[in-house]
């Protein structure tokens, strides 16, 4: 199972982090995590060319874990960028997990 968290504070989302392999085919043949690897990339993708920012990003292969955190101190404008485009991810997130619950899991946390 692939889980989805979240990170929020005052109001704000600050990051994500998807760990874990969907588990619905094998690897190469895996729709659900496709979609979620497409979906990851295109976010950090768009925060840096869309949005200017560089989020601090973790990756660890072996345990399928991708972790992106917003920077400090963004400027009004440039977090509001970055609201969207996050939030555009959380939405996508939402619907696979509607479709494929027994393949993802979405949470959120306070940081």
């Amino acid at each position: 199972m692939t889980r989805i968290t979240f990170y929020e504070r005052d109001g704000m989302l600050q990051g994500f982090e998807s760990a874990g392999h969907a588990g619905y085919a094998r690897a190469g043949y895996d729709i659900v995590c496709a979609a979620v690897s497409a979906q990851v990339s295109t976010c950090i993708n768009s925060l840096e060319a869309i949005a200017g920012v560089v989020p601090k990003v973790m990756v660890d292969e072996e345990s399928a874990t991708i972790r992106a955190n917003l920077p400090k101190n963004l400027s009004p404008d440039t977090m509001h960028d970055c609201q969207i485009i996050l939030k555009v991810l959380q939405q996508g997130m939402k619907d696979l997990a509607e479709e494929y619950p027994q393949f993802i899991n979405l949470g959120g946390q306070l940081c």
